[in-house]
């Protein structure tokens, strides 16, 4: 059995999640969290079987997107990373196997790239503009459009984790936290850099 959680990303209540979840199945059953900021050896420092825990973290939009990360602790075991990996690839994505370091392997490109368009928006570039270019060039959605759709919240926590590992030179945009107080959170709440009709 697999479990994949996608609840919000704080650590007390992915720890809550996966008490309960071991509370209430099989001592085989595997434990994935889909966390995109939060270290899975802390999620998993209290697990009662630590082996079976690891992190798969999927990507908004999920349909759309077909890489998956998959990330052990040093306590999770081979059988546990390579039913990940069996589950992931049967579903169609394209998995890849990532240590559990701050932004694992996809965020710390992400970061950079996203923080540039905010930065290049701050400094008047259309939004169309650069949601355009960047499909253009091959990426599946435009940044903007990808912070709108992972969340306003969640794009401004993950950049403040990769500005603590790794200084100044990840060093956010002011602009989502500008978005955040004018309760823009994106998609989920119809409101981001795009508005969204219902």
């Amino acid at each position: 059995d697999l479990v994949i959680e996608a609840v919000f990303e704080d650590l007390d209540v992915k720890r809550t999640v996966l008490a309960e979840t071991e509370a209430a199945t099989p001592a085989t059953t595997i434990f994935a969290t889909n966390t995109s900021t939060i270290p899975i050896a802390d999620i998993a420092a209290r697990a009662a079987r630590p082996g079976n825990v690891l992190g798969m973290h999927f990507f908004s939009p999920v349909d759309r997107m077909p890489l998956l990360e998959v990330i052990p602790t040093e306590h999770t075991s081979p059988a546990t990373i390579a039913s990940a990996v069996q589950f992931g690839r049967r579903i169609g994505k394209t998995v890849i196997v990532v240590r559990d370091r701050p932004g694992f392997w996809v965020n710390r490109i992400l970061i950079p790239y996203m923080n540039e368009a905010g930065q290049l928006f701050a400094e008047g570039v259309p939004m169309e503009l650069l949601d355009r270019l960047m499909t253009r060039f091959g990426f599946p959605v435009g940044p903007i459009t990808l912070l709108d759709e992972v969340g306003l919240d969640v794009g401004a926590k993950a950049g403040k984790v990769m500005h603590q590992a790794f200084g100044d030179r990840l060093k956010p945009s002011d602009l989502i936290e500008k978005l955040l107080a004018d309760q823009r959170m994106g998609r989920k709440n119809g409101r981001g850099f795009y508005h969204y009709h219902n």
